[in-house]
């Protein structure tokens, strides 16, 4: 098998190449899929005839499409995504939900986000915009943030459901038990960015562009062969520079050891009134000459 196969039999995958492969996992695509993989084993667990069958795995694992437990789980994910409002109504005739290309709402221009404004006349209409804001948080709603805070409090309302009959297990503190199950599962699913604190952030992954695309941006070094040559009126320029670089040198003064032009600024002295005179007398001291002006 090494003969055959060496270059598959010694090849090493790196854990940011792993890493990389998670970055999809964020797409509509592929978390509608493990959603309903999810729901499927929560309506698997909680259904009395199926609890403890020794088959689950024949039924519920990621390459089943279609039966009655897909179908149940399919249309409980699509009703919380329509929920949240993160549902696209194109979405409706794909067999399977979002499609490998598609974008969340808020990667797409807001004007791109329809949505018919009822109608209104009158005052309401004048000054009871709601449609608008209704359009803003639909296109917001598939952020990161917002879908982890409606996860959250999805999973509270669940765990609540689970203890009415015994309120003396009520969990002490459910918010932080809902927490945590959302937040593993997250992180299982490898949709969690590290770089996030406590709560998630504004962007999913696979908005983000990958590390070594942005170490190779800074790498990059400026080939200036390949710049257009300079315009006449630069080259002139530097033909000027170049003419007062080859005048003679300036002289240095007796108050410091840096070079001037124009130095020793004097006022000359009214002989009446003794005054100064309004005109300076500067005095400029090259190294051939001495020149006085008035």
């Amino acid at each position: 098998m090494a003969d055959e196969y060496p270059e598959i039999e010694n090849e090493v995958i790196s854990f940011d190449e792993v890493e990389e492969s998670w970055r999809g996992n964020s797409t509509p695509k592929r978390q509608f899929e493990d959603l309903i993989l999810q729901e499927m084993d929560r309506i698997w667990e909680s259904d009395p005839q199926t609890e403890g069958r020794p088959d689950k795995h024949l039924h519920v694992n990621a390459g089943i499409q279609g039966g009655w437990l897909y179908d149940l789980a399919f249309q409980e994910v699509k009703a919380q995504w329509v929920e949240q409002g993160i549902w696209k109504e194109s979405w409706e005739y794909n067999e399977g939900g979002p499609g490998s290309m598609d974008l969340w709402k808020h990667e797409e221009p807001l004007q791109c986000v329809f949505l018919d404004p009822p109608k209104q006349t009158g005052h309401e209409a004048r000054h009871h915009p709601k449609w608008k804001a209704e359009i803003i948080r639909q296109h917001e709603a598939s952020r990161p943030i917002n879908q982890f805070i409606y996860q959250l409090a999805l999973e509270r309302e669940r765990l609540m459901g689970q203890e009415k009959e015994d309120a003396s297990t009520f969990p002490d503190d459910i918010n932080t038990q809902a927490y945590e199950i959302v937040h593993s599962r997250w992180v299982e699913r490898h949709i969690w960015d590290e770089e996030w604190g406590l709560l998630p952030g504004m962007t999913w992954r696979h908005e983000q562009p990958p590390p070594e695309a942005l170490a190779t941006e800074s790498e990059v070094d400026t080939d200036y062969s390949e710049l257009p040559p300079l315009p006449a009126v630069v080259k002139q320029r530097k033909k000027h520079d170049a003419r007062v670089q080859s005048m003679p040198a300036i002289a240095e003064t007796k108050e410091t050891s840096r070079p001037q032009r124009i130095s020793n600024l004097e006022l000359k002295k009214d002989s009446k009134g003794g005054k100064s005179s309004k005109r300076p007398r500067s005095s400029a001291k090259f190294a051939d000459s001495h020149i006085e002006t008035y």
